[in-house]
């Protein structure tokens, strides 16, 4: 199941994505970001084994809530929910105990550029926002 949506992105007060088209899609599991959006948000270190963002822990205890602003209404991931569950961390390819990966993906192309979508809202979105 999936619905588009207009929406900003917001990190600790900073646009990362101005209001733009994309999608929430329960059949993906992680976040994609149109590229500029996830360079924005790409505080961190980028694992190119795993094709993830990874984090230490001291780093992970400053990391913000990314809000998504779609309508009048803001949906937030807080630290946590920004995170692959720890338990999990070994079903992804290459992926080791011990290190924090974070939930999102670069779609690729820059914001603008896709023609329907310049995001994608996961289920890792739907389940933390009660939607799946």
């Amino acid at each position: 199941m999936f619905w588009g949506v207009n929406s900003s992105i917001t990190y600790s007060h900073m646009v990362i994505l101005r209001s733009t088209a994309g999608i929430v899609n329960c059949g993906t599991t992680l976040i994609t970001l149109a590229t500029d959006a996830y360079h924005k948000y790409q505080l961190v270190v980028y694992n190119h084994v795993t094709e993830l963002l990874t984090i230490p822990e001291d780093k992970y205890r400053t990391l913000h809530n990314l809000d998504f602003h779609i309508g009048d209404q803001t949906y937030s991931l807080t630290p946590n929910a920004q995170i692959w569950p720890h338990s999990l961390n070994t079903k992804i390819k290459r992926g080791k105990k011990g290190y924090i990966y974070l939930i999102f993906r670069d779609c690729g192309t820059h914001s603008g550029q896709e023609k329907f979508s310049d995001f994608c809202l996961g289920y890792v979105f739907s389940d933390v926002q009660g939607l799946a």
